[in-house]
């Protein structure tokens, strides 16, 4: 797989650069002078776009054309790519899943588009284990949302799916944030949670 790494650098108060990068390459491969304003407006309007529950393919269209740009950037990079966004990114709050040009680009199962919002830059490395995968599962619905999600139903059907894999999948049961950190607070590295 390919990856494409984004970054925004602030080069002036009045100017900051869109940054594209190969891979883990030092130095971008194309770089665009973005007006901070615009940027901002951007943001804002995509966000209100999807919490409008617009129509996501139109989004996933704005997301393309604002990306893509008149240079064509994501030309080689619409399948089989990873896209990488740092968490502290503005841009990182936005919905690259929906990226969308006459066909969603997550939605190609044999050439996937994968978007990844890096939580830190800092590569350290890991030992890996040799035990089953652990997961930390916690249903969780939104609110205002109706109908209101089945929790025992997803979850019973969560543990049935994967009942069979070589996988340890433990259930926070408590539904809140404080409960969820419990969790991950106590216990070894080696009762760590490979997927949460």
């Amino acid at each position: 797989m390919k990856t494409l790494r984004l970054d925004v650098f602030q080069q002036t108060a009045t100017h900051h650069q869109l940054r594209f990068f190969e891979g883990n390459a030092p130095m971008p491969f194309h770089t665009r002078l973005i007006d901070p304003q615009e940027l901002a407006q951007f943001i804002r309007d995509c966000e209100q776009q999807y919490e409008k529950g617009l129509s996501l393919a139109a989004l996933g269209d704005s997301l393309f054309t604002w990306l893509n740009g008149q240079e064509s950037v994501l030309a080689n990079y619409q399948n089989d790519t990873v896209l990488q966004l740092p968490a502290s990114s503005q841009l990182s709050k936005l919905a690259w899943e929906l990226l969308h040009d006459k066909a969603y680009f997550c939605a190609n199962l044999h050439r996937p588009f994968t978007p990844l919002r890096l939580v830190s830059s800092d590569q350290q490395a890991v030992e890996v284990a040799n035990r089953p995968l652990r997961l930390l599962f916690m249903a969780s619905s939104p609110e205002n949302v109706k109908p209101v999600l089945n929790f025992e139903k997803e979850e019973a059907l969560i543990l049935e799916a994967t009942r069979k894999s070589n996988l340890e999948l433990v259930v926070e049961e408590s539904g809140s944030l404080a409960g969820l950190a419990e969790r991950l607070s106590y216990g070894d590295e080696s009762e760590r949670f490979d997927v949460v």
